[in-house]
């Protein structure tokens, strides 16, 4: 039931920001709506396996649970800053 609720608020915020941004894409060609759409996918399952099989791997070397929890925050934070610094640069690169 969580997940059934999590994907159905990503769908509903991903409509949200296309609605709130449907002028700024009108005035992009399809190539570059479909290389920055690209561009997100990739990043989101990198993303993905980095904090699910990196930080796990990381964490898997403490016992203490609450250094554990403190080690996935920071490979959270390290990843999502990584990646937000690479869209930033592609989708430049794409929109112009």
């Amino acid at each position: 039931m969580n997940d059934i609720l999590m994907l159905v608020i990503f769908v509903l915020i991903s409509i949200y920001i296309i609605f709130k941004n449907r002028n700024l894409l009108k005035g992009l060609t399809k190539f570059q709506i479909s290389g920055v759409l690209i561009s997100y996918l990739i990043t989101i399952v990198l993303a993905f396996i980095c904090i699910y099989y990196g930080g796990n791997w990381l964490a898997g070397f403490f016992t203490n649970f609450i250094l554990r929890l403190i080690i996935k925050i920071i490979v959270i934070y390290i990843v999502l800053a990584i990646c937000v610094n690479l869209l930033n640069k592609v989708t430049t690169k794409f929109t112009k």
